[in-house]
């Protein structure tokens, strides 16, 4: 115990205000926002602290234990383990909170409205990683934790302490860290922010008790720089909640000082663990969405601000700093889409100077040079947002978007062997079981193109247009996931705190849609399990032959070799107009080397740079041949 007190000493200093990240953020991310404020006000001449919470508790508990509890998959969000663990020291409630049942059963923790999204065969039931009584060991260490910071921190001297709220899987750790300050005799004023404190969740916290003085909603730079200038000034007060200000100019924003984030990791979880796990840096790109300024996707809850961006002159220019600095590092952009002509700008920079593998999150590009340029750029990975495969339901998600070019841009990102992360989307509001059922059929056919990272149910979000909206998409009484009310006190205004919600609607929740769920999931865990063993490879064989492995779900994983010729090559990769009759899609077709969406045929042949660069020239010689010829009619 002492021991673990000298590191957290060695973590604090005397500063005008100290910033904590609270559990349960992930110890393998850097948290933008505290840094940044950091670096704004350093240039305003006011010094700020920033103490890890979260990888001391790391330390405290253990990290693997740690890691576990943050791992939160979307078909266990009702379980709220890392909220469950700090009830106690919050609000007095009972270890783990009331009602515990409900952390084993999605019906106990998420309502009791009929004909709702809490069907039983749509959630995963019962603890992931660890059982009652080792998760009641984790409390007690949590509760202990709470102390022990508090005890440290009241030791120093500081006008302001503020805790970072990004997720919400850190709300009750800084509300209890905040009430037990207080009770040792912190007397300064106790402020709270971040990404999470959106759509009138700040007004929930204000509401939730006196834990904390002052909220600040949404983008807080200039707000937080007012309130540095008049903090401890005679005859000034803040109210509880402070609104966001004017939007900071994002090239004005100072970067990030990742080489003493570097410094705190390695001084509280150790120089392995940076090494080994703190693959990725955030970065920050732009704010808001263009997309979503057009038309947001249904289930979204990015917060309404107007789409801007940095400059590329001063993206590049930070990114190579960072490349010296970390030469082994990818750079994540921490943004909700892709600037929209990045590429463009981006490209003439990674020509002349050392710049990072990049990841970012990006709609779908419907053709393969876009992914050309992708890959040109240095693009490592990319969060697409491909949900589904199934058009009709890409429409009332509102995604601008077709299952066609979402299968064909999986498909040429595993050609180019750009790594991506997705989700397959479920239990949509006025889905029909057609909706689904043509994925047992399609799954089989690409289990060597990327899995999904999980078969997920549809959440209806605090501030996504199916919250705010939802009479329209015929969704009635709108509650609150039940689990709430376990987490937090008995007179809790829960309806102001809740992020998740509930709602009666008529869907096809049916025999039938639990039969073909079920045997989605079965594919689903079937194509995770042997994607690696996978492939539907072409590759070049001699001048006018290629070869195609195939060894896929689609033929029980055993490997099959075809030879084909240059003419059925051009035929089974070209992205194009379903033409029935036509003899090599036909081929094709019957040995799953493409499938039809909306009409089309979409190839699933995977192949490396060269032989696509040389196909795309055969087709091109190809078009402009038949052109000429046409001329003469």
């Amino acid at each position: 115990m002492e021991a673990f007190q000298e590191l957290i000493d060695a973590q604090l200093c005397d500063a005008d205000v100290l910033l904590i990240i609270p559990p349960f953020y992930q110890i393998e991310f850097i948290a933008l926002g505290p840094y940044t404020l950091k670096a704004l006000a350093k240039e305003q001449g006011f010094s700020v602290e920033i103490l890890h919470c979260e990888m001391l508790l790391a330390a405290y508990m253990g990290k693997e234990a740690y890691r576990k509890v943050c791992h939160r998959t979307p078909e266990r969000y009702y379980q709220f383990i890392a909220e469950r663990l700090f009830a106690r020291s919050a609000f007095g409630l009972p270890p783990l909170g009331k009602e515990t049942d409900s952390l084993h059963h999605a019906d106990a923790a998420l309502s009791s409205l009929r004909g709702d999204l809490s069907h039983d065969a749509y959630w995963e039931h019962g603890l992931q990683f660890f059982n009652v009584e080792e998760l009641l060991a984790l409390e007690a260490k949590c509760y202990q934790f709470v102390k022990l910071i508090a005890e440290a921190v009241a030791n120093y001297s500081f006008k302001a302490i503020g805790f970072s709220i990004a997720f919400e899987s850190q709300v009750h750790a800084s509300v209890a860290m905040a009430q037990e300050l207080k009770k040792k005799g912190v007397a300064v004023p106790i402020i709270a922010g971040g990404g999470y404190c959106n759509h009138g969740i700040e007004e929930g916290l204000a509401a939730l008790g006196h834990q904390l003085d002052h909220i600040f909603a949404g983008e807080a730079e200039y707000s937080f720089l007012h309130f540095l200038e008049n903090l401890g000034q005679p005859n000034t007060s803040f109210p509880r909640v402070i609104e966001s200000e004017r939007p900071y100019p994002l090239d004005a924003l100072p970067m990030v000082d990742y080489e003493e984030y570097q410094a705190k990791v390695v001084s509280i979880l150790g120089a392995d663990f940076f090494a080994r796990y703190i693959k990725l840096f955030w970065y920050e790109t732009n704010r808001g969405c263009w997309w979503g300024d057009l038309i947001k996707c249904t289930f979204c809850s990015i917060p309404d601000v107007a789409f801007r961006s940095k400059s590329v002159k001063k993206i590049a220019r930070e990114l190579q700093e960072v490349k010296a600095k970390f030469p082994d590092k990818v750079i994540l952009f921490a943004d909700d889409i892709l600037i929209k002509d990045f590429v463009e700008e981006y490209y003439p920079y990674t020509q002349n100077t050392h710049l990072p593998q990049i990841g970012f999150m990006e709609k779908i590009a419907n053709d393969l040079e876009a992914v050309f340029k992708l890959k040109a750029i240095n693009t490592r990975w990319i969060l697409p947002g491909i949900e589904t495969f199934s058009t009709t339901l890409l429409k009332r998600m509102r995604k601008g978007t077709m299952g066609k070019y979402n299968l064909y841009f999986l498909r040429n990102l595993a050609c180019l062997q750009i790594e991506c992360q997705w989700n397959l989307l479920y239990n949509f509001p006025g889905d029909t079981v057609a909706e689904y059922r043509y994925l047992m059929d399609l799954i089989p056919k690409i289990t060597h193109l990327k899995n999904p990272t999980t078969l997920t149910n549809t959440l209806i979000g605090r501030g996504s247009p199916l919250y705010e909206q939802a009479s329209k998409f015929g969704l009635d009484h709108l509650k609150p996931w039940r689990v709430y009310h376990s987490l937090f006190p008995d007179d809790a205004p829960v309806d102001m705190l809740a992020n998740y919600f509930m709602a009666e609607w008529k869907g096809q929740r049916n025999a039938e849609m639990e039969a073909t769920i079920g045997t989605i999931r079965g594919l689903v865990a079937d194509w995770k399990a042997n994607h690696a063993q996978a492939e539907l490879a072409l590759v070049q064989h001699t001048e006018d032959f290629f070869l195609i492995k195939d060894a896929r779900k689609f033929n029980n994983y055993q490997a099959e070799l075809t030879r084909i010729d240059l003419t059925q090559c051009l035929a089974y990769t070209d992205f194009t107009r379903y033409n029935p009759g036509d003899q090599w899609q036909e081929e094709a077709l019957a040995k799953g080397y493409g499938v039809i969406l909306d009409d089309w045929y979409v190839p699933l042949l995977t192949a490396p740079l060269p032989v696509l660069q040389q196909l795309e020239q055969a087709r091109s010689c190809t078009v402009k041949t038949e052109n000429t010829e046409m001329a003469g009619y």
